[in-house]
């Protein structure tokens, strides 16, 4: 159950940095009404948002190799790329590369 709790809390952490990276406006209101504004520059973001998915990568390859099967993490690899690569490429590819 911890890791399962873990897993999802840096998809979500990973999945509210990139909002913030794409201007999601909602996202950027919550922020700054809780006094989190600094927040909202990509000087900050990209960084969180890198270690974020890192350690997205990082709870996904111990889930895999404790089942034995590495093809999970391969995919979810994948996706991250895609996810990193599309703040610069198009705001589609990051929503698509977090839940693939």
């Amino acid at each position: 159950m911890k890791e399962l709790l873990k897993q999802c809390t840096s998809v979500l952490g990973a999945g509210v940095a990139a909002a913030c990276c794409l201007g999601v406006t909602s996202v950027l209101a919550v922020l700054s009404a809780v006094g989190a504004g600094f927040l909202i520059r990509d000087a900050f973001l990209i960084p969180l948002y890198l270690a974020l998915l890192g350690l997205s990568a990082w709870l996904l390859y111990r889930s895999a190799r404790a089942h034995g099967n590495l093809a999970p993490f391969r995919a979810g690899l994948g996706g991250l790329v895609v996810a990193f690569a599309g703040l610069w490429i198009s705001p589609v590819l990051v929503y698509v590369g977090r839940f693939q």
